[in-house]
């Protein structure tokens, strides 16, 4: 860049310019069992890059990261250096959770025993080895995997 008064002209420049691409962003819809609340909408963002939902298409409030989601529609943009996108419709499905699996308290089994032995309904049942990895749909066991004793 530079400067021209007349026939002079200044020193150049450089400048840094960034372009933003203000196109609404195109995001999957996302499906949900229990009360999620807004927070769960996660979308993977490089730094700088912040979603912002909303209700409507055109309401200026964003939503709080704590309000409960409905079954229904959404609408996200995406924030980048103080600019934000068009809003990008999103559908949103929430499930009512399964019921807890029932059986009798206490079994005993011998060593060697294996999990399709515990009498337990539904036997679909689903075994984690820890509370986190249950939480997290992570390292599931199957009912014929051993178990220790």
């Amino acid at each position: 860049m530079a400067q021209k008064v007349g026939a002079c002209i200044s020193d150049r420049k450089a400048i840094t310019v960034r372009t933003i691409n203000l196109t609404a962003p195109n995001i999957n819809s996302f499906e949900f069992c229990g009360s999620p609340i807004v927070a769960d909408l996660y979308i993977p963002a490089p730094t700088g890059v912040t979603y912002k939902w909303y209700n409507s298409p055109t309401n200026p409030n964003e939503l709080e990261p704590n309000t409960p989601l409905n079954s229904g529609t959404y609408f996200v943009s995406k924030s980048q250096a103080n600019c934000e996108t068009q809003r990008a419709q999103v559908s949103v499905l929430i499930k009512d959770l399964p019921n807890s699996p029932t059986g009798v308290s206490p079994q005993t089994f011998i060593e060697g025993s294996v999990l399709n032995q515990i009498i337990i309904e539904p036997t679909t049942a689903v075994w984690y080895i820890t509370e986190d990895d249950a939480k997290t749909n992570t390292t599931y066991i199957l009912g014929e995997d051993y178990w220790d004793s």
